[in-house]
């Protein structure tokens, strides 16, 4: 009875987290004008530095193929997508804002698109060569991280591969040390900056992801931007 309970409890603490996220951002009135925003890279912490490089590389490390499927989660305006469907990929996007999914259709017709929340994906008995993902884990908790990790493993190929670019500290120190730059720099914008995303924990992304059997590349791209390669092994 006791594991019962333990479970029963588990599921509603998963529930809640699901439910909890909101678009305090407000992405849809953000998708006119998104991307010149990360074209021209301003903005606190310059956080889009090195933007099409960084794309370059996930969709490199995605390795997409003619015919093979495809999924970016928070697809945004298909900057991404449409590199892999260039590769030849067959592409799905996922977001929750659908105002960056009329967006996105308007560049890139070919995509499939469906609106959904990456805490709960909205696909049931679907599996990915690849799954790839920018800019979008930073925009929920620790916690709720570990739930789109889960939905990802869940909808991944036993041989397929995970690509994560996002912005990152390598662990709490990492992140203590880069916002006490910030303050001996009087950087207090980019402090905020910091306060109002979830930046994530890249060694909390690595230990459960390494607990449930996966493999992990991980390399620092930039000042914020980390790169993970995830996989059971090669595709």
């Amino acid at each position: 009875m006791g594991r019962l309970h333990a479970i029963g409890e588990q599921s509603r603490q998963y529930q809640k987290l699901r439910s909890d996220w909101s678009d305090r951002w407000n992405f849809d009135k953000q998708a006119t004008h998104y991307d010149k925003l990360v074209a021209n890279g301003t903005g606190p912490l310059d956080v889009h530095a090195n933007y099409e490089d960084i794309l370059d590389r996930v969709c490199l490390e995605a390795k997409p193929k003619p015919g093979a499927q495809g999924l970016e989660i928070g697809v945004g305006t298909g900057n991404l997508a449409g590199r892999c469907v260039n590769q030849g990929a067959e592409m799905t996007g996922i977001d929750q804002s659908s105002a960056m999914l009329e967006r996105c259709l308007e560049k890139w017709p070919n995509i499939r698109l469906l609106q959904g929340n990456m805490l709960a994906l909205p696909l049931a008995d679907e599996a990915f060569d690849f799954i790839v993902s920018t800019y979008a884990l930073h925009h929920v908790t620790d916690e709720q991280k570990e739930i789109v990790l889960a939905e990802m493993c869940r909808v991944l190929q036993p041989s397929g591969r995970i690509v994560i670019a996002d912005l990152m500290f390598r662990d709490d120190a990492h992140r203590a040390s880069f916002i006490e730059d910030l303050k001996e720099a009087e950087d207090f914008e980019g402090i905020e900056a910091v306060h109002d995303e979830y930046f994530a924990d890249r060694s909390r992304l690595i230990a459960w992801l390494e607990n449930h059997s996966f493999e992990v590349k991980a390399e620092q791209l930039n000042h914020l931007i980390h790169l993970l390669v995830i996989s059971k092994g090669e595709a």
